[in-house]
């Protein structure tokens, strides 16, 4: 899978989005999927780890120029939505 911007800045969808709801869910929660895409240009994803249930948390590894930045939320109720830190 190539990268592909998913989300906006605001992380709300981009029409890039669109597709069988099972694949847009696995490019959201399946580290691989994530690390495929998640980075923007030049930064690469190191590291991705998810636990996608109501509780479980995600924890995102960018690297850059500018070192590496750590990402880390929940997946929350309703319909798993993620906070995001």
């Amino acid at each position: 899978m190539g990268r592909r911007q998913l989300w906006t800045r605001d992380h709300s969808a981009s029409p890039g989005a669109r597709g069988a709801p099972e694949r847009v869910f696995d490019a959201w929660t399946d580290p691989a999927s994530l690390s495929a895409w998640m980075a923007p240009d030049p930064m690469t994803v190191g590291a991705a780890d998810c636990d996608p249930r109501v509780g479980g948390r995600f924890r995102i590894f960018m690297f850059g120029d500018s070192g590496a930045i750590e990402h880390t939320g929940e997946y929350e109720e309703p319909c798993l939505t993620a906070s995001w830190s």
